[in-house]
């Protein structure tokens, strides 16, 4: 008995070819890949941050308000406020309206190391003790006509209603 070869034909030797060039341009996890990009981090850190007494200007236009403030976390153990670091941040305003001083703030350590307000507690500044004033939602638009308030305080703060006790 014969044995029998078997050949290629040209358009085999073609598909072929193409396979072996698709295989060998395929991604791979190379050894001397570089290091990712510390600046492209996707995740934000949030923090709070104690404003300075003047408070943090509002931004106007394109230009954000900024003030150097202290950023602190919650530890967990104690829940307590601790100062991160020894040095205080810039934190960036995009609000068109101005944070009040001496208040704690939430800000976003954003990723590219810039501290951004994310919100504000609409409060007077506490006393530390644990009693202090309630949060409330700030009103931009009042219309007395409309609203009966009993026994509560008002606090007002450049032309705005800034909070409610």
């Amino acid at each position: 008995m014969a044995e029998q070869i078997y050949g290629l034909s040209e358009d085999d030797l073609l598909l072929l070819r193409e396979v072996i060039s698709y295989w060998k341009n395929l991604p791979r996890n190379a050894r001397n890949r570089p290091a990712p990009d510390p600046s492209d981090q996707t995740t934000t850190d949030i923090y709070v941050a104690e404003t300075p007494s003047g408070g943090i200007p509002a931004r106007v236009g394109t230009t954000v308000g900024i003030a150097t403030c202290n950023i602190y976390r919650i530890d967990a153990a104690t829940q307590k406020l601790t100062k991160v670091g020894t040095t205080s941040k810039r934190v960036c305003n995009l609000s068109t309206s101005e944070i009040m001083g001496n208040i704690y703030i939430p800000v976003a350590k954003e990723k590219y190391n810039q501290y951004v307000v994310t919100g504000t507690t609409d409060t007077t500044a506490g006393t530390g003790t644990g009693t202090g004033a309630t949060v409330h939602t700030v009103l931009s638009d009042f219309n007395a006509g409309t609203c009966v308030f009993t026994k509560q305080t008002w606090v007002f703060h450049n032309g705005k209603l800034f909070s409610v006790t």
